[in-house]
């Protein structure tokens, strides 16, 4: 996700299992923070992933530069030292406490290392560290959500006691369930889906559902259903109030829009944006999360790369089903749900956001590649 996604063909192999440094260096965060009154950090594949990327570019380039990811937190690490452990990186990032005025709480660059071990408001780590034949160790610590927020340095950096507070386990978090069977449904209907329009089948990316599952926190936390943004991934998003939605649900919705979308005249417009994206040729991977919000509201964010819904793209990559003649393609005239009648319930709570869709597309001739659904 830096400077572009760089996904590869084994991405959705799932790293779980952590290396030495890595168990060290949260075995040291925690401590920290139990003795600053913050709960122990979860261990998040995706973010060790995106640190070991930013830390790789980093022994490239031969210099210490933070990646600016947003709404994501870095701690970087860089010496002459192959051996170091992920404890004496830990300590020397927590050491800047030294320059830190617990009377004067605040942002300080001296002091941005520490802050962010012991930001009580964020909740998971993943860490990374590369070396170069020459000897040299990049380390990269990236955090979700991000600490050194203006304001809130009061809350979240408190004094130390002498005695930790909180009991420190290494939480390598091996796949859920619930995540696995996310993956399965979500991939098995988007690529029945794709089978039917002849296009290429999708991959599963780990890297797409770590960025889809911190966007669904921020939507839920921020109460507000939009998109990302982001130019360099397309993005479908679902949201159930007061009941869970499955990924093959959420899926069958999203393609149910190809009863909008007319093959001989194609247009890209809010009403058919989901089911372009689940079907665009040019797309090879996804990556989706799901969260209930504590108000019980369940979020589905899919996350698509190369993104889609590309205005001058559109012909050549929205392809009409095979063996059947546009009048007879199911959504026109007939259900297309695979995971069995969708409860009428939700069909009925189906509305679109547009955001104005219709005249930025006037205005830029590209439509928004990020679509987002709403079921109240």
């Amino acid at each position: 996700m830096n400077g572009g996604l760089q996904l590869r063909n084994n991405e959705q192999v799932q790293h779980n299992r952590l290396d030495k440094f890595q168990e060290d260096a949260i075995i040291a965060h925690n401590k920290f923070r139990g003795k600053h009154h913050a709960a122990p950090l979860k261990w998040s594949a995706g973010l060790a992933e995106g640190a070991r990327q930013w830390a790789t570019a980093l022994l490239e380039k031969g210099n210490l530069k933070h990646s600016n990811q947003p709404f994501v937190g870095e701690n970087i690490w860089i010496g002459k030292n192959q051996k170091i452990s992920g404890t004496r990186v830990t300590h020397s990032w927590y050491n800047e406490i030294d320059s830190y005025d617990f009377d004067a709480p605040g942002f300080n660059t001296k002091t941005r290392n520490f802050t962010q071990i012991v930001w009580r408001e964020t909740t998971s780590i993943g860490v990374a560290k590369v070396c170069s034949p020459e000897g040299v160790s990049v380390v990269v610590a990236r955090y979700y959500p991000a600490a050194n927020v203006l304001g809130k340095f009061e809350e979240n950096v408190l004094k130390p006691t002498d005695a930790p507070r909180n009991i420190v386990p290494v939480l390598a978090q091996p796949p859920e369930t619930a995540k696995e069977d996310l993956q399965k449904e979500l991939l098995m209907a988007h690529n029945r889906y794709r089978k039917k329009h002849g296009v290429p089948l999708l991959q599963w990316s780990s890297e797409l559902t770590e960025g889809a599952k911190l966007w669904a926190e921020e939507v839920g936390r921020r109460r507000e259903v939009r998109s990302f943004g982001s130019p360099e991934y397309g993005e479908n998003i679902i949201v159930v109030d007061g009941q869970n939605i499955p990924g093959g649900v959420a899926t069958d919705l999203w393609y149910d829009e190809i009863k909008n979308y007319s093959f001989m005249e194609p247009e890209l417009n809010n009403k058919t944006g989901h089911f372009t994206q689940v079907v665009w040729a040019s797309t090879r991977f996804v990556g989706a999360a799901k969260i209930t919000t504590s108000d019980g509201r369940c979020i589905v964010i899919a996350r698509y790369f190369p993104p889609g819904n590309i205005h001058e793209d559109l012909k050549k990559n929205v392809k009409p089903i095979r063996s059947q003649s546009q009048t007879d393609l199911p959504g026109h005239n007939q259900d297309v749900f695979t995971h069995g009648p969708i409860p009428k319930d939700i069909k009925d709570q189906l509305t679109t956001r547009d955001s104005n869709e219709q005249e930025n597309l006037k205005s830029r001739k590209k439509h928004d590649r990020k679509t987002t659904c709403s079921l109240q």
